[in-house]
């Protein structure tokens, strides 16, 4: 038994567990059809697991992708409504900074001349 059989094996076991990814499952799916041998190592794996399985019901849990998926991705907060009197407040008080600043500075230069 070659590493290539090992690898095989190791593969084939994670496809019967249900273990394997997409497209693992569907590249050993179609070697499966054109191998005996991978066939048998199939069915052989069938044989083995099948015990493991007899005391369970298969149960679909339920939306577990869309909560993994919320938990890592939450929605964006809502946008919260700015009222009014803050822009023009906001406003006013920068116009108030800027017109104390001027008239500092004309009274400064009045000073100095």
């Amino acid at each position: 038994m070659g590493l290539a059989d090992f690898e095989d094996d190791a593969d084939m076991a994670e496809y019967v567990l249900g273990l394997s990814s997409r497209r693992a499952a569907r590249a050993l799916e179609r070697r499966i059809e054109r191998e005996p041998a991978l066939r048998e190592s199939y069915h052989e794996w069938i044989r083995m697991l099948a015990p493991m399985n007899s005391g369970f019901t298969p149960v679909r849990a339920p939306n577990v992708f869309s909560r993994v998926e919320s938990r890592l991705f939450p929605a964006p907060a809502p946008r919260r409504k700015v009222p009014l009197w803050v822009p023009i407040a906001l406003a006013g008080g920068a116009a108030l900074v800027l017109a104390v600043k001027g008239a500092l500075i004309l009274e400064f230069i009045r000073l100095l001349f």
